[in-house]
């Protein structure tokens, strides 16, 4: 599903270059070249001038000014390196050169994507899009600890469809948003404290840098205080350093849960591309870098749950993720800690009750399923697989017994399946295995009439 991505305001930077000083023939011609906006004459004479002398700094910072004009970004940097390798002297004049590109090149990027987003034509849209990613990567060189424009780079490449490249922006994005420090969350919502911290020892209303009436969140355990006004995170104290853990600060400053979870699922999906591949080839290469996806998906997903310990959507892709990679205990008690804090969603219990299940404890799979079904009704993979449960209860069940002829234990957890079995079709009348499963239960039963209705109605399905 395409995502835009927020335009941002950026504020144009206008900058000129030096004045004309006592300099090399080349940098003077250079300098009335670019007034010209003659940019290929400017270009080659001030070739000619770091030929002449490559301890020029102004004919490099001249040359990387005529390549940014030119939308040569890759060579603007490298120039203005150069220039900045032999003397500081024109350092202000590259940073405000590199903040200007940026904002242009950011702003141009995020025009090419909404118009990308907007065309009917695939293959305009795959046009857009690559000229959107070109622009956002030109960008970044001008500013490479910008975040929001490697998330636009990454958004960029899953509209595109090409989730691979996507991971490297995605994992510069986390690796920045790590970095924030105290102070980088003033202006998150007050919501992004408790989601990242839990609940405060105490919360109170104070006064606060001419705010009448804020609210003072304290956590002693944590030796901090913050403080909120209208819904937003206004000011900080610390109260004991040796308290603090600086892991804290980024969750509250943005909320990247969402990159966290783009990641997790691209690693998954590659798992799974390569597990397929596996499946036809029987190529142990294939299974082993499945599994380098999926222990790359628990990695970050991890991370991210310990940033984001409320994030139900973060424990059921991590719960996957475990179970992808084999995993299954662990994700037993990431499942089983979902339910507990989450016991009205029905993914947790399904996704529970599946593992439970796969481990045979049929009466706890059952309790699962059941809770699923009652949070929706018509919840069709809960109510298969309650009926499957006790289905497969009562096959142990004769099994176990097999030489006990008079123990009919194993017909009452078919009866329990019976209801759930009839509203599954009834829900999705053309499913073909399902009836035949419904006719075999009814045959156990000694519901002879229905049990071959049902097996008609299968056959016909075939």
């Amino acid at each position: 599903m395409r995502r835009l991505v927020i335009l941002l305001s950026l504020t144009a930077m206008v900058f000129g270059i030096v004045a004309f000083q006592c300099s090399s023939t080349e940098i003077t011609s250079a300098k009335l070249y670019i007034q010209q906006k003659n940019l290929p004459k400017a270009e080659e004479v001030l070739l000619k001038e770091i030929e002449k002398n490559p301890q020029s700094d102004e004919g490099y910072y001249l040359l990387g000014f005529v390549y940014g004009e030119q939308g040569k970004i890759k060579k603007m940097i490298e120039s203005f390196d150069k220039s900045l390798a032999i003397s500081n002297k024109f350092e202000q004049n590259i940073i405000d050169s590199k903040k200007y590109h940026w904002a242009q090149g950011f702003n141009k990027g995020v025009a090419l994507f909404n118009k990308a987003s907007q065309q009917q034509n695939e293959d305009s849209t795959i046009v857009f899009f690559d000229k959107a990613i070109e622009t956002f990567e030109n960008a970044i060189l001008c500013q490479p600890d910008s975040a929001d424009t490697y998330k636009n780079l990454a958004y960029a490449y899953m509209n595109k469809g090409d989730y691979e490249s996507a991971i490297i922006p995605l994992e510069k994005l986390i690796e920045i948003e790590k970095k924030k420090g105290p102070g980088s969350f003033i202006g998150s919502s007050e919501g992004r404290i408790i989601s990242c911290l839990g609940e405060p020892d105490s919360k109170s209303i104070t006064a606060y840098k001419g705010l009448p009436e804020a609210k003072l969140y304290s956590y002693n355990n944590l030796g901090l205080e913050i403080f909120v006004s209208e819904g937003k995170i206004v000011g900080y104290t610390i109260l004991d350093e040796k308290k603090i853990d600086s892991d804290m600060f980024p969750c509250i400053a943005s909320n990247i849960a969402d990159v966290y979870l783009r990641l997790g699922e691209i690693y998954i999906d590659k798992g799974q591309l390569e597990m397929n591949k596996y499946k036809i080839s029987g190529v142990a290469k294939d299974s082993v870098t499945a599994m380098k996806y999926y222990n790359k998906a628990v990695g970050i997903l991890e991370e991210a749950r310990s940033s984001y310990p409320e994030d139900g959507d973060i424990l059921l892709l991590l719960s996957n993720a475990y179970i992808a990679s084999n995993k299954i205990d662990i994700a037993m008690d990431a499942f089983k800690a979902g339910v507990e804090k989450e016991p009205d969603n029905k993914y947790y219990r399904y996704n529970y009750a599946y593992l439970l299940l796969g481990d045979e404890q049929f009466e706890a799979a059952a309790e699962q399923f059941e809770a699923a079904v009652r949070l929706d009704p018509e919840y069709l993979n809960a109510i298969y697989n309650l009926a499957a449960t006790y289905v497969k209860w009562g096959a142990a069940i004769r099994e176990a017994n097999i030489e006990d002829e008079n123990n009919t234990e194993y017909l009452e957890k078919f009866k329990l399946a019976l209801p759930h079995l009839e509203k599954y079709v009834e829900l999705e009348p053309d499913d073909a295995p399902v009836w035949e499963l419904l006719g075999k239960v009814y045959a156990n039963l000694g519901m002879e009439t229905e049990s071959m209705d049902a097996f008609d109605r299968a056959d016909t399905l075939r």
